[in-house]
Order: C-alpha cells, then sequence, then structure tokens
C-alpha cells in the first residue's frame, strides 16, 4: 500500500504537470491555430501524458483525483489539427530552366493521396503554370510497376523532389521513402534535391527534421512560403545528377550559404540569429525589426535566408560562417534542444576558437548557460527595467565590430 507521502508526491507532481501545460497552452494561444511552434506542441502533449498517467496511479490508489478541463484534448483543440492548405500565389515567376540531360523532370511530388485534391488542383498547377516540368503518381508512373520502383525512377530523374508533409504523408508514405534512402547509392545527393513543405505543425522524422523546410503553416506568410520553394527550384546549384561520388556530397561550408547582401561592409552579414521556434515571434517582431530597421544592421535569420533542401547543421555552419556574429536568444528551450548543433559545430571546426569569440549570448529567460560558453558575457534581458538599456549595448557591440 502507498504511503500517504506516496499519495502527496504524486499531488505535487499533477499539479506541476498542469501548471506547466498552462504555460504550453499559454504559449499555444499567443500564436494562434496553424502557427503553434513544434516544441509548444510537443510540450503539451508530453505534460498532458503524464497528467494521465498520474491520474492513473492516484485511481489505481483509490484516491479520488478531479478532471480538469485542459488535461484532455477538446473536440475544438481537435479542429487545430486540420490541414489549412495554401492558395495559390498571386505573382507567378518564369520557372523555365536549362536542359539537363541528367534529368526527365524539374521535380517530383511525393505526398498523401489524403492531401490529393490540394497536390493536384493547387501545388500542381502552380508548378507548371511557372514553367516547371513536374513528374505526378497518377498521370506518371508505370502502371503495373511496384510503387517504390516508380519513386526510385521519379527521384532519379527528378532535380528536386518535393514532400508534402502532413500527418497523413508521414503515416503513409513516410516508411516508403525511408525504404528508398536506404537503397540509394547515393543518400547525400539526394537528401541535397529533397524540399519539404511543412503544411501541419507535426513531429518531422530525423531525416527531414535535419533540413531546412519551406513552412507553409503560418496563413501569414504564404507569400513568403511560395517564394522561397520557387528561389529553391530555380537553383541548380544543389540539384546536381545523382551520379556524383558520396565523398563529394556534403557541401562546403561557402557553397551553399545563405545569400548575403553586399551592401554590408565587407560583404558579410553583421548577426546570425540562432533562437529556439517557441520564442520565433519574439525575434520576428522585436528583436529583428530592432537591429535591420531601426539601426540597418545585417542579420541572417534561418526562415527567410537558410537554402531549402539543406541539412539544418550545414545551413547554421555557413550562417556562422559568413557572420561576423552569432547571436544566440538563450532559454531553457535554447539550451536543451539547439546548444547540441554549435557543440558539433565547435567539435568539427578547424578554428573553434574563432567560432567560439564570434558568440554572444543574450539572456531573455534565465538559463544554465553551458560550461563551454560561460566565460562569455551576456546579454541580459530577464530584467523588464534593464532590458532596454541591455539591448542599446547588443547594438553598440554589434556596431563596433563594422570595419
Amino acid at each position: 500500500m502507498p504511503t500517504q507521502e506516496d499519495i502527496d508526491q504524486q499531488k505535487t507532481l499533477l499539479n506541476i504537470h498542469r501548471r506547466n501545460l498552462a504555460h504550453y497552452l499559454k504559449q499555444a494561444s499567443f500564436h494562434g491555430q496553424g502557427n503553434i511552434p513544434l516544441g509548444t506542441l510537443n510540450g503539451i502533449d508530453s505534460e498532458r501524458s503524464e497528467i494521465r498517467r498520474i491520474k492513473g496511479v492516484l485511481r489505481g490508489w483509490k484516491q479520488q483525483v478531479d478532471d480538469h478541463i485542459d488535461d484532455e484534448e477538446t473536440a475544438a483543440s481537435q479542429s487545430s489539427n486540420i490541414v489549412q492548405y495554401p492558395t495559390s500565389p498571386s505573382n507567378l515567376p518564369s520557372q523555365k530552366l536549362p536542359a539537363d540531360p541528367a534529368f526527365t523532370y524539374d521535380v517530383f511530388i511525393s505526398y498523401s493521396h489524403t492531401d490529393e485534391q490540394w497536390v493536384d488542383k493547387t501545388l500542381l498547377k502552380t508548378l507548371e503554370d511557372a514553367g516547371l516540368h513536374v513528374c505526378i503518381d497518377f498521370r506518371d508512373f508505370m502502371a503495373g510497376r511496384p510503387a517504390l520502383i516508380n519513386m526510385q525512377n521519379a527521384v532519379r530523374q527528378s532535380r528536386h523532389t518535393i514532400l508534402v508533409v502532413t500527418k497523413a504523408w508521414i503515416d503513409s508514405e513516410w516508411t516508403l521513402f525511408e525504404t528508398l534512402l536506404t537503397r540509394a547509392k547515393d543518400p547525400a545527393g539526394l537528401t541535397q534535391r529533397t524540399i519539404p513543405l511543412r503544411l501541419q505543425p507535426v513531429e518531422l522524422p530525423d531525416f527531414i527534421s535535419m533540413l531546412t523546410w519551406v513552412d507553409f503553416t503560418r496563413p501569414d506568410r504564404q507569400a513568403n512560403a511560395w517564394r522561397q520553394l520557387f528561389t529553391s527550384l530555380s537553383d541548380s546549384a544543389h540539384a546536381s545528377a545523382p551520379s556524383v561520388p558520396p565523398s563529394q556530397a556534403t557541401p562546403a561550408a561557402s557553397s551553399l550559404a545563405p545569400t548575403i547582401d553586399n551592401s554590408s561592409p565587407s560583404g558579410a552579414a553583421d548577426v546570425f540569429i540562432s533562437y529556439h521556434p517557441a520564442d520565433k515571434e519574439w525575434v520576428r517582431k522585436q528583436l529583428l525589426p530592432l537591429l535591420e530597421q531601426q539601426h540597418g544592421l545585417r542579420a541572417i535569420i534561418d526562415y527567410r535566408d537558410f537554402e531549402i533542401g539543406v541539412p539544418k547543421v550545414v545551413n547554421i555552419e555557413n550562417a556562422v560562417a559568413n557572420s561576423r556574429h552569432t547571436l544566440i536568444v538563450m532559454t531553457p528551450d535554447w539550451v536543451a534542444n539547439e546548444w547540441n548543433s554549435f557543440q558539433g559545430l565547435l567539435a568539427g571546426s578547424e578554428d573553434p576558437s574563432g567560432v567560439q569569440a564570434k558568440l554572444m549570448p543574450v539572456m531573455l529567460r534565465p538559463a544554465a548557460i553551458p560550461s563551454r560558453i560561460k566565460f562569455l558575457e551576456p546579454t541580459d534581458l530577464t530584467d523588464p527595467g534593464e532590458r532596454q538599456s541591455q539591448l542599446d549595448r547588443l547594438v553598440r557591440s554589434l556596431k563596433r565590430s563594422r570595419p
């Protein structure tokens, strides 16, 4: 039989997880349906799972436990999981690509048949109206052949492969695509030619989470997402023929670098901003306008400047290499989820001390600074009364380093 101390401990844990859940739900409400960061969605699921587990333990001990309204997902919140399909862009660029004997198609589309109507009526039509030659299963696959063989041929014969990523695609098509990766003679080359379109805020498979995707989950940024997609499709630099040897498949730090505004001194960006998705709204609406619009600094930011279809760690490496400083928006979420990318970057760099010297921590919320960068002086924004003076100090430091 459980002791009273055991029961009290479980009740305390239940209250803690309910407080955590309330925090995540507040974040979700701030972002609005369809715009909720993946970390917030995962946090909500994790806290609800723990709440269910603890309630089960207590009830198994014959303890009375009240159900709170937020303990489980409601019908209203379940409706947020419905895919909000983007509409066609108002302006279509001309995407007539030069002929390349290595490829039959410009792009192959992999999708779930749950999303077929949008793929057929919007995505396919938009790409072909722009002048691209598209491979689509219902029209171009050979009848009577195994689906895997048809997909393998389509990927090999196309400059790019678009993945229409929704929960339905992950449930039905990801296993097939994963099998294709394991069979590929050059999986790294295939990776470079893959462009994920994220239509729904779902947890991404490891392979896709390594890539920079086109984010269609935000209705207010659809025009930007379409621009990113067309820019990536028109860039033949990372649509090389599939015969590239694996030893040459990983791009060098300078070959796929984010676009740099040459109006900046030395043609380099002043700062690359690294942050956790939970803090994207603050970065996008407050930090970025402060640096670029108010003070004329040139920043590299992932959702605007990262190359689509390139592994995330390569995009980070390029951004760091092409910026005078790397600004880290330090929060517990960043330390728990993003620090590993920088550890790998420091470990693999030919000049780790040079990379380290560029880092500028900005403490947005109290967090344990990793020991490797603990000696760096942070910009401390945790005190609201000192926040403006600290931001002014940060801007002065960034401007002072300009040649």
